[in-house]
């Protein structure tokens, strides 16, 4: 009964909260927003300690902006995509109706290959390999989140790695007008799996040239990277799921991906 109390403490707290943000002029409102989210979080971590499921917490302030939306990328955004599904599963509303069209080891340049041609590498919709602009074509997609360059910017010099990009974004555009096309930064790497090219200062200057691109064709870019970095500028150990000899130190656990949609949410 304690307990029920606190809940409901909490949740009487958090309509409070609304009723005042409703109420509030606009310089006021923004500092409202935070102070209910902060009071979400709070009932978060409230709810996930007592293990209690039975009260729904609502999507980030913004997540309304996802609707009609598709996520593109490779084996990170597959983790992504595994998390959306476990939590709209468990009835907790997340990231709209959003959609995906990922596949592991896909790239800028790989995606723009021919079907069957080798080295090829496409998503799926019902089993079936699709264009990343056909695909967008069939979800009816608005806006498209685009998170690739993984798997590029170790295979070719920058410059190849760019013009493969502007070429599959701008096949987009083309069988999609009017679609907003919302590039996110490739991500940290743990600290003990960087070699050779693979390396954090590589990610950096790759998404340097990523958000260039985008000034230069009026695309958005979005700094995800920046939410994950330790003071080492290396991926932190608590966001990586395969820090194994088996691993890559690039893929995220369910808190990773509870940090990315938080950095996506707070874009809009």
């Amino acid at each position: 009964m304690k307990r029920f109390k606190s809940v409901f403490s909490i949740i009487l707290c958090l309509v409070f909260a609304a009723l005042v943000f409703s109420s509030c002029s606009a310089p006021e409102r923004t500092l409202k927003v935070a102070q209910l989210a902060s009071a979400g979080d709070l009932l978060k971590d409230y709810l996930s300690f007592n293990n209690d499921t039975s009260i729904m917490v609502p999507e980030p302030v913004g997540s309304e902006f996802f609707k009609n939306s598709v996520l593109v990328g490779d084996s990170i955004t597959l983790k992504l995509r595994s998390y959306v599904t476990d939590q709209r599963n468990k009835g907790v509303k997340c990231l709209e109706n959003a959609k995906f069209l990922c596949s592991g080891n896909m790239s800028y340049y790989n995606a723009g290959l021919e079907k069957g041609v080798k080295d090829s590498v496409l998503p799926s919709i019902n089993g079936d390999d699709v264009y990343i602009e056909d695909g967008l074509k069939e979800y009816g997609a608005e806006k498209v989140f685009i998170m690739l360059g993984m798997n590029d910017f170790c295979l070719f010099d920058f410059d190849t790695d760019i013009e493969n990009a502007v070429k599959l974004i701008k096949r987009i555009e083309e069988k999609n007008p009017g679609i907003l096309i919302y590039i996110q930064s490739v991500t940290p790497i743990l600290a003990s799996f960087e070699h050779g090219k693979f390396t954090n200062e590589n990610v950096d200057a790759f998404n340097a040239r990523l958000k260039e691109m985008c000034e230069e064709h009026g695309w958005n870019y979005i700094d995800i990277s920046s939410a994950f970095k330790d003071s080492d500028n290396c991926l932190k150990e608590e966001y990586c799921s395969d820090q194994d000899s088996s691993g890559q130190g690039i893929h995220f656990t369910e808190e990773g991906c509870r940090v990315w949609i938080d950095t996506l949410v707070s874009n809009f």
